[in-house]
């Protein structure tokens, strides 16, 4: 059980500071920082891959039995796992809707378009991040209580 226990408490810390870093690089071009837009892309691909593997994680380790705490962690994962669908398909929809957009026939009125593209690209990402941040704490405070999580490898 420490072993486990461990492995699940390191991992979400890890995700929580990424989740944190790569939400700040990734507001930073919103406040004029504009050069940090390819880091913040490149931070955000990175706490996605660790938000993965640590609905990854709570698949292997959570206990499903322990009805107080395994069972939560891993509908957590799932309900995780919703989000980062429809997170992900908002970002798609406001990257093509951005493309679309610069098209020289819709420049003229496409302010307000403009504003419903960055504000379906803000809610995907801050979903996302959000999420991974409230799973990771969830299994920080959590995880270490009961029997939530399984004692073999």
């Amino acid at each position: 059980m420490v072993e486990s226990e461990l492995i699940v408490r390191y991992f979400s810390f890890i995700t929580l500071f990424l989740n944190a870093i790569a939400l700040i690089f990734y507001l930073l071009p919103y406040m004029g920082f504009i050069m940090f837009n390819f880091t913040a892309a490149i931070m955000f691909l990175v706490a996605f891959g660790f938000d993965i593997g640590l609905i990854n994680i709570n698949f292997k380790y959570a206990n499903r039995k322990d009805p107080d705490v395994g069972r939560w962690i891993k509908n957590m994962a799932w309900l995780y796992l919703l989000v980062m669908f429809f997170g992900v398909l908002l970002i798609g929809i406001s990257m093509v809707g951005y493309a679309i957009s610069e098209t020289p026939i819709l420049m003229a009125g496409i302010q307000i378009p403009l504003l419903l593209i960055l504000g379906a690209n803000l809610l995907g990402f801050l979903a996302i991040l959000g999420f991974g941040s409230l799973t990771a704490l969830y299994n920080i405070l959590k995880a270490s209580k009961y029997n939530a999580l399984i004692t073999k490898f």
